[in-house]
């Protein structure tokens, strides 16, 4: 028995109304370090060179952000300990494009994803052929 305010109130573990520990084993558990797998790539231009600082976001198929990281200096990234799935790895930057890729990730592997992201402001061919003819001037 246990008090709440002016009310006295009897709960009976043998009829399972009060079990604190009922749920704890599924709550708590994790899965183990080897049912996980990680998802590793590179971000680059449609130059192929790599794109340092890009903003990338981890979706589930379900639509939700599993979890977010930025590109280092070389454009590489790693998301650790993703649960088996599909996946899609966005990709953003200023002056980019968003770029996309689609990954599966098995228990205890390591899946790969490069991304390419293409400029937004792509120069205008007329705008080439005039910057050279000024040169020559």
């Amino acid at each position: 028995m246990f008090r709440i305010g002016a009310c006295t109130v009897a709960v009976s573990a043998a009829l399972g109304f009060f079990q604190p520990n009922a749920f704890a084993d599924e709550v708590l558990a994790q899965p183990s370090p080897a049912a996980l797998g990680q998802v590793r790539g590179s971000v680059k231009d449609a130059l192929g060179r790599p794109l340092a600082e890009a903003s990338l976001g981890l979706r589930a198929a379900s639509g939700t952000i599993v979890t977010r990281t930025t590109s280092d200096a070389e454009g590489g990234f790693a998301f650790q300990g993703v649960a088996p799935g599909t996946y899609a790895v966005i990709a953003e930057k200023v002056q980019y494009q968003a770029g996309t890729a689609i990954v599966t990730v098995t228990a205890g592997a390591s899946a790969t994803a490069p991304v390419t992201l293409a400029a937004r402001g792509a120069l205008d061919i007329n705008e080439i052929g005039r910057a050279s003819c000024r040169q020559r001037v």
